[in-house]
């Protein structure tokens, strides 16, 4: 490996380390601040974009997606965590912010978002998860996930008082 290539592992070691640190100090937050970090719809997706290319600044690169697969896993955790009333956390910015990022160009990310608004079970995530749902061509449990979070959230809507159509 040559000088450019340490100071690009430098750099993304860096990178991950704030993100790492942002999270740290301001908690769902930061999380929610990393989960956008230089982030790349999968609509825009271009074939051409590098998935390992650790100087560029796609969505796709390793620093990129890596600080945004972490935050989605932070948020995720909090559910795993059991974290007490963390569903009081999730308010209509905060489930504004996962829907988009549930297009996110990282199939990782997608899947944990799916998960989370599973979690989170209202109502209003339902269109985001039909969208993925009859979109996705590229990640087989990314589709899952979407699927079993779409169907929990509108199971229990049917049972507490039939709200879907």
């Amino acid at each position: 490996m040559g000088d450019d290539d340490n100071a690009d592992i430098e750099r993304f070691i860096q990178e991950i380390e704030q993100a790492r640190e942002n999270i740290r100090i301001n908690g769902l937050q930061g999380a929610l601040e990393n989960l956008f970090y230089k982030f790349g719809n999968i609509f825009d997706y271009k074939p051409l974009d590098v998935l390992d290319d650790w100087e560029s600044d796609l969505p796709l690169s390793q620093p990129q997606r890596r600080i945004r697969i972490e935050a989605s896993g932070y948020i995720k955790g909090l559910f795993d965590d059991q974290t007490p009333n963390v569903i009081d956390l999730m308010d209509e910015m905060v489930l504004e912010k996962l829907h988009i990022s549930l297009f996110d160009r990282c199939a990782a990310v997608r899947e944990n978002v799916s998960v989370i608004l599973g979690e989170i079970g209202s109502n209003r995530s339902l269109k985001s998860l039909r969208k993925l749902i009859d979109t996705e061509d590229e990640c087989m449990m990314v589709k899952k996930r979407a699927k079993a979070a779409f169907e929990s959230i509108a199971d229990k809507g049917l049972k507490d008082g039939g709200w879907y159509d």
